[in-house]
């Protein structure tokens, strides 16, 4: 049996550089506008996508690129848990602090910070940031975030030439108003200033993330342009599959792959946690069609149970529901259908409790109402692509 002591899956995380397959579009589309911020121009992207389409993969790899290319300073701050403005402003400068450890530029910023916290504390490696910050200061550096900014970039302005800022997984953060009021008030006082910035500004999010910020700040909607990520292509599904795969020297049957792939859905989340499970799994190095199962059987248990509420996991496996799901999960990717259509092809049982299920599925956000009456769609692809997974699986169990 070959010993492993690591897995070159990901599960959970941004792909690393190396593992990161196909997005060239968005990949050309994010890098353009980093060509226009390090030339002195302000940029504003929405990078937009369903859950686990891969949206923090790509901008972690856009951010390398366009540092080591284009030479801008970058940050990469997740903000999903934030509930104030000050708490989004502190964690943006917390992120801040740590590049500018890891980058050995302290000693620059040294009377910089002396204004803004009374005590800070960096570790040698710069991986931890502790500082203290009076409530009084904090709420001044929200209400002046862009002079922040300015700021941090005149210190690092002989090094780089622009900055990148990065603002992941906007849950939460995104339904405040006052967010989106304060990135409307920056992006217009740039524009309109005598002193521009060369910012990139980057919002990584679902397509209901935006909306929230143009609810509350319909202006919002006009200032930025939007990036759409959609799945990986089969092909590129296997690319990613077999980098990792041949990294630790691991062969894959032709029949293995097709059905990880076919497993995976084209959702990067599912590629990883998906070839992780089948990774531990094998014991030869040789990966066959049954390693491709059992690795795919665990993985969707993994899957649901990290991926999905814990209310909607729930429901989806119940048996009340479940056959129902499955047949829906069936449809391709976005597929609206009809209520009328549906209950067609259910069976008497099924149908007896179909109003009931829609009603809780409504209510879950695991199916939303389409533009016309009757007409409904899955909330997100990550849950259809869950259940289609599971419901594929456990026909293959049942033949063999």
């Amino acid at each position: 049996m070959a010993f492993k002591d690591r897995s070159p899956f990901y599960p959970g995380r941004p792909a690393p550089f190396e593992l990161f397959t196909g997005r060239q579009t968005e990949i050309e589309r994010i890098l353009r506008s980093a060509r226009q911020a390090a030339a002195g121009k302000q940029e504003n992207l929405f990078l937009q996508g369903d859950y686990g389409i891969g949206k923090s993969s790509l901008a972690h790899y856009v951010r390398l690129i366009a540092e080591r290319e284009h030479h801008l300073f970058s940050v990469h701050t997740y903000v999903g848990t934030m509930t104030s403005l000050e708490n989004v402003v502190r964690k943006i400068l917390e992120e801040l602090i740590r590049e500018i450890a890891k980058k050995n530029l302290l000693s620059k910023f040294r009377e910089f910070f002396k204004t803004l916290l009374s005590n800070l504390q960096v570790d040698l490696f710069g991986l931890s940031v502790e500082f203290d910050i009076e409530d009084r200061k904090l709420k001044n550096l929200v209400d002046n975030f862009l002079p922040l900014l300015r700021g941090i970039y005149q210190q690092v302005q002989d090094e780089y030439r622009g900055i990148l800022l990065i603002l992941d997984d906007l849950n939460g953060v995104a339904s405040l108003p006052l967010f989106a009021s304060l990135i409307k008030s920056m992006v217009d006082e740039i524009a309109t200033s005598d002193q521009p910035l060369p910012l990139l500004l980057l919002l990584t999010g679902v397509e209901q993330r935006r909306f929230d910020m143009i609810k509350n700040h319909p202006s919002v909607g006009r200032i930025f342009d939007v990036v759409e990520i959609k799945g990986l292509s089969p092909e590129e599904s296997e690319q990613v599959f077999k980098k990792a795969f041949d990294s630790e020297k691991i062969v894959v049957d032709g029949e293995a792959m097709n059905a990880m792939r076919r497993y995976a859905g084209g959702m990067p989340k599912f590629i990883h946690e998906i070839g992780d499970a089948v990774f531990w799994i094998d014991r030869d190095n040789h990966i066959d069609a049954n390693d491709a199962y059992q690795g795919a059987l665990f993985a969707a248990e993994s899957i649901g149970k990290k991926y999905l509420d814990p209310e909607v996991y729930a429901v989806v496996r119940s048996a009340k529901y479940k056959s129902i799901l499955r047949k829906l999960a069936q449809a391709p990717v976005g597929q609206i259908f009809q209520r009328s259509a549906v209950k067609d092809f259910l069976s008497l049982e099924e149908n007896k409790v179909f109003d009931q299920f829609l009603r809780k599925m409504k209510r879950l956000g695991v199916i939303k109402a389409g533009e016309d009456r009757g007409e409904y769609l899955f909330g997100n692809e990550l849950i259809r692509l869950y259940l289609s997974l599971e419901g594929n699986l456990t026909a293959a169990k049942i033949k063999t």
